[in-house]
């Protein structure tokens, strides 16, 4: 089993750019557990309902060295900008992430069928992906 440090903030803007796009696939295996498949790990997100801010506020009072820096390659990311658009409305209506999210895993128990989406291994790293080479080897491949 493999955990992730995936936060609130992290999946309700994922969440939100699958739901833009209609990343169905996306849609129908996103969650705080995301069950072993075709033999690569089950992965489980335990901060998938805790936010960046909590996170950092944790950190910081238990004394842990917590990054603060946005990562210098996501500049432009749509997720940095969909994290931003989510935050903006969460200031004006508290609770907005929370109720995004699971009100998402609610209605997708009840209305998504949950589909086999095939994955195999990065033709490059190995790492399960949809497509023929994941997007981290992409990313890695345009930033020379």
């Amino acid at each position: 089993m493999l955990a992730t440090g995936h936060n609130l903030d992290d999946e309700a803007a994922t969440l939100l750019g699958n739901i833009l796009h209609w990343q169905e696939g996306y849609l129908e295996r996103q969650g705080p557990v995301l069950d072993e498949v075709g033999g690569f790990r089950k992965k489980v997100k335990p901060l998938s309902f805790t936010s960046e801010y909590e996170t950092a506020a944790y950190a910081f009072f238990e004394g842990i060295d917590y990054i603060v820096e946005e990562c210098p390659h996501s500049t432009g990311a749509t997720s940095i900008f969909y994290k931003d658009v989510l935050s903006r409305i969460e200031e004006e209506m508290p609770g907005t992430k929370i109720r995004f999210l699971d009100g998402f895993y609610e209605f997708r128990k009840e209305y998504l069928e949950p589909g086999e989406v095939p994955l195999h291994p990065c033709a490059r790293c190995g790492y399960p992906t949809t497509g023929e080479v994941c997007n981290f080897c992409k990313l890695k491949e345009r930033l020379g």
